[in-house]
């Protein structure tokens, strides 16, 4: 390896930072000219990467940067992958804010993190049921629903990463594999989490 194939490597990754910045300025304009369509009734971004994580941290630049936009123009879903689970959390849009909950925790918090392979959580209520409906009014959340279990292998879901996330989860599952199915509506979005056990003939 050479100095030049240094230099080659570092630009590069300048180069993909530049073009992460266009796409999120695009994106931020996209946003912009659709606060003033009076046509557009749902709002719904579909990106890679969760804001708020069961297996991995927060993405911070997220929560901080990308959060904060999607509350103040008033967008009612975030489909991600990334995590091979199935969760759905949410986060309040009643106030323009930064996106932070105000949560603090210690630093060796992940030291103490118990993960649990296929498992199912229902962090407010009530044990494992066969389905379980949650509905919330227009205006009231961000809701971000992770569909990242299509895969044959799923994450551990981490007790720890509940707690500290920025999110509240209202579910999380990673005990099967699945999908999600979207249908809107001019009155309504209807996300549907299947879980399919594969292992089943």
């Amino acid at each position: 390896k050479t100095a030049g194939d240094d230099v080659k490597e570092l630009k590069g990754v300048n180069n993909y930072t530049k073009e992460g910045g266009k796409m999120f300025d695009w994106a931020l304009e996209t946003m912009e000219d659709h606060a003033k369509d009076s046509k557009i009734i749902f709002k719904a971004v579909i990106l890679h990467h969760p804001m708020f994580g069961l297996y991995y941290d927060d993405y911070m630049v997220l929560v901080n940067r990308f959060l904060p936009k999607l509350r103040k123009y008033g967008y009612d879903l975030y489909i991600n992958g990334l995590e091979h689970q199935l969760n759905y959390a949410t986060f309040p849009l009643d106030d323009i804010g930064t996106g932070r909950t105000g949560k603090k925790f210690d630093d060796d918090i992940d030291k103490n993190n118990t993960c649990f392979k296929r498992s199912e959580f229902f962090p407010e209520e009530g044990p494992e049921q066969k389905t379980r409906t949650f509905m919330s009014s227009q205006g009231e959340f961000v809701n971000q629903v992770t569909v990242g279990a299509s895969g044959k292998t799923t994450f551990p879901i981490c007790a720890w990463n509940m707690q500290k996330s920025h999110g509240k989860f209202i579910y999380g599952e990673s005990y099967l594999n699945g999908f999600a199915l979207v249908h809107a509506t001019k009155h309504a979005i209807d996300v549907k989490l299947y879980g399919v056990n594969y292992m089943n003939k």
